[in-house]
C-alpha cells in the first residue's frame, strides 16, 4: 500500500468510476484498477460492488474512504509545511468548476500576495462534489452555488444567465430575446451547469424544445464552439469572452449566486482572510 493507491481509491469514490478518476489523476485506467485490486487484497475485503462501469461503494469501502480522507489530508498538510520549513497555515479551497478562470486565478494570486504564510491548495469540482468534500473535510472552504450552501453562507457574486452567440449571428444584435426565438437554433448545452434543473423547468414552462447540437462538460469548449458559429449557449455573464455577444433572454430570468461556504475544521481566521481577499477582487 502507498499514498498513490490511497489517492486513486479516493478519486474513484468521488468520481464514481475508474475512467473519470484516471482522467482527473492523469494516469491510465489499468493503473487505477490495479491499485484498487491491491488495496482490496491487502484489506481482505471488497471496497466496491461492481455493476457495469459504475462502482458502488460497499460499507467497508465507505468506512475506508472516511479514514483515507483523513490520512490524505494530514499528509498534504505535512507536505505543505515541510516544503517551507516554517510554521504556516494550510487552506484547502474548493471552487465551482463553472467560475471564470481569470477570477479564480486572481483570487489565488491575491491570497498568495496578501497572506504569504498561508499555503493554499485548490480543487475544482461541481457544487454537489464540493458539498461532499466539505462534509468529509477534504476541503476547508468552498466557493460554490447558493443551492448547495447552508443558510447564512455569504454571497460573493450575483450574475444573470445570458444567451451567447457568434458575433455575426442573426440574434446577436437584439437588445433581448425570448426562449421561443431560440427554439430552432443549434444549442450547445453545458452539461455541468449548476442551474440545469431550474433552467429546464423554465424552458418547459415556455413550451419550447431546444435544438441540442452539442453536449459538453467544458466551458472553454462550449464558448469555443459558439465563437466558431457552431451554435449558441446559455451561461453566466462572467464566462462571456470578447468573441461572443451576450443577449438577455426575457423569459429566462435566472441568476446564479456564488457563495463562500466554510466547513468544519477550517483553520482559525480563514473566514476573515477569505472575505477580505474576496472584497479586494475586481467585479467580473
Amino acid at each position: 500500500m502507498n499514498m498513490s493507491h490511497l489517492r486513486y481509491f479516493a478519486a474513484v469514490v468521488e468520481h464514481g468510476n475508474v475512467t473519470r478518476a484516471a482522467e482527473v489523476l492523469y494516469v491510465s485506467q489499468p493503473t487505477v484498477s490495479a491499485a484498487l485490486r491491491t488495496l482490496e487484497r491487502e484489506l481482505g475485503q471488497p471496497l466496491f460492488d461492481r455493476a457495469g462501469r459504475r462502482l458502488r461503494v460497499t460499507s467497508a469501502g465507505a468506512e475506508a474512504y472516511r479514514r483515507v480522507v483523513r490520512i490524505l489530508t494530514e499528509w498534504d498538510d505535512a507536505h505543505a509545511w515541510m516544503r517551507t520549513g516554517e510554521t504556516q497555515t494550510t487552506l484547502r479551497l474548493g471552487v465551482l468548476d463553472t467560475l471564470p478562470h481569470r477570477w479564480v486565478t486572481e483570487l489565488v494570486t491575491l491570497l498568495r500576495r496578501e497572506h504569504p504564510r498561508l499555503v493554499t491548495t485548490l480543487r475544482s469540482a461541481t457544487a454537489p462534489k464540493l458539498a461532499t468534500w466539505l462534509a468529509n473535510q477534504r476541503i476547508h472552504a468552498a466557493l460554490t452555488s447558493l443551492e448547495t450552501a447552508p443558510p447564512g453562507a455569504r454571497v460573493v457574486r450575483r450574475e444573470p444567465f445570458l444567451a451567447m452567440f457568434h458575433a455575426e449571428h442573426r440574434l446577436a444584435r437584439r437588445q433581448k430575446i425570448t426562449l421561443r426565438d431560440l427554439s430552432r437554433e443549434p444549442f450547445v448545452e453545458r452539461t455541468h451547469c449548476e442551474i440545469m434543473a431550474s433552467g429546464r423547468e423554465k424552458v418547459q414552462q415556455a413550451g419550447v424544445k431546444l435544438n441540442v447540437a452539442a453536449r459538453v462538460h467544458s466551458d472553454d469548449l462550449a464558448l469555443a464552439l459558439v465563437e466558431q458559429g457552431f451554435g449558441y449557449t446559455v451561461a453566466p455573464l462572467s464566462l462571456a469572452t470578447d468573441y461572443v455577444r451576450s443577449v438577455p433572454v426575457d423569459d429566462f430570468s435566472i441568476q446564479r449566486s456564488v457563495v463562500l461556504h466554510l466547513g468544519e475544521g477550517a483553520p482559525p481566521d480563514v473566514d476573515r482572510i477569505l472575505e477580505h481577499t474576496l472584497d479586494l477582487l475586481q467585479p467580473t
